[in-house]
């Protein structure tokens, strides 16, 4: 993790430990370890708007089809997600 974001993680994660792996795993994939929005689900974002710790309600959900032909359904609305978290929490 760079320096500037070596203590901040997102409320929605547990711990940082937690977020840090989430990231790792992230960035091998090529996902961006900002775009953690586009992992949730319907259910986790409701759970995390009721406690408090989503800090991107406004996210919508679609379902697509992954590289293995399943249908699956991802957060869809934070195309600029990484640069209004980094801007958020500096």
């Amino acid at each position: 993790m760079d320096e500037l974001n070596e203590t901040l993680y997102p409320p929605c994660f547990n711990s940082l430990e937690q977020f840090s792996e989430w990231a790792s795993l992230a960035e091998e994939t090529g996902v961006g370890r900002f775009q953690f929005c586009l992992d949730c689900t319907r259910s986790y974002q409701a759970k995390m708007v009721y406690e408090g710790r989503c800090e991107f309600p406004e996210t919508q959900f679609t379902v697509i089809t992954n590289e293995d032909g399943e249908q699956e359904e991802v957060g869809c609305d934070n195309i600029m997600l990484e640069d209004s978290w980094e801007i958020k929490h500096t």
